[in-house]
């Protein structure tokens, strides 16, 4: 890249440019796996940890999409 510079850097938060939904999902699922497999833990324990994450994802992305919409 000698003698170009960066002119953009696009960051997509709310899946408007790329559609990233079903790969947060792969990769819940795949962390649900690990953490029965690993850690034994039972399918209440690794839903309510899943669930608390998404919930504490999503809260943070939507002020950064507030933001960037205005």
């Amino acid at each position: 890249m000698e003698g170009q510079t960066v002119k953009a850097i696009l960051f997509d938060l709310d899946n408007t440019l790329i559609e990233t939904s079903r790969a947060g999902a792969v990769a819940i699922q795949k962390t649900s796996e690990l953490l029965k497999s690993s850690l034994g833990l039972d399918d209440d324990t690794v839903s309510s940890i899943c669930d608390k994450f998404k919930l504490s994802f999503s809260g943070e992305l939507r002020p950064i999409s507030r933001q960037i919409h205005r």
